[in-house]
């Protein structure tokens, strides 16, 4: 069976005849698929042109919990926040198997490492979120970046908790930061 493909919509903006360039790089196209004498539109996503493997009307989609989206949303605020007081952000997101630095920002030569906590409801403390078993973790992942990065041992850094409240109906937020929290507690 012969399949072409033409790509209507394109997130590039080309259009062409080559089933790879109907898929590709571009996250979402309309295309049609004359397979012998059928003929199929929709949505599509070309895995591995070259295996044959078409996943025609498949929808590319957010695979976030709606946590992680609100945490998302309180993080980008935070960088924002941050950035016109004058800090200067290295990192976002700094990942490990054994935990995560949402952000490092460095300011009149400290390192800040932030937790950030987002909440969308009325809580008091969300800061009280990060547990003795979070920090020890941080702790771990600190050192590493440290290292990683080849930051002098002489250098100051302590960790900090932004919390960003949310007001989705409203549409505004507020943020609170908790500055150089003992992590040792």
């Amino acid at each position: 069976m012969n399949v072409l493909a033409h790509s209507f919509l394109s997130d590039a903006g080309n259009k062409g005849e080559n089933p790879a360039a109907c898929g590709g790089t571009a996250k979402k196209n309309v295309c049609v698929f004359w397979a012998g004498s059928g003929l199929a539109l929709g949505f599509e996503t070309f895995h591995n042109y070259k295996m044959g493997i078409f996943n025609l009307f498949s929808r590319e989609t957010d695979k976030r919990t709606s946590k992680r989206k609100t945490g998302d949303i309180g993080e980008n605020i935070f960088v924002k926040h941050i950035v016109k007081h004058k800090y200067r952000v290295l990192d976002r997101n700094y990942l490990k198997k054994w935990g995560e630095i949402d952000i490092v920002a460095e300011k009149n030569g400290v390192i800040h490492f932030f937790e950030i906590k987002t909440v969308t409801h009325e809580t008091e403390n969300p800061e009280e979120n990060v547990h003795f078993w979070k920090r020890k973790r941080l702790v771990r992942v600190i050192e590493i970046y440290l290292a990683e990065k080849h930051i002098p041992e002489t250098t100051s850094w302590q960790v900090d908790v932004g919390a960003v409240f949310l007001d989705l109906a409203g549409g505004k937020h507020t943020i609170r930061i908790t500055e150089d929290i003992d992590i040792n507690e």
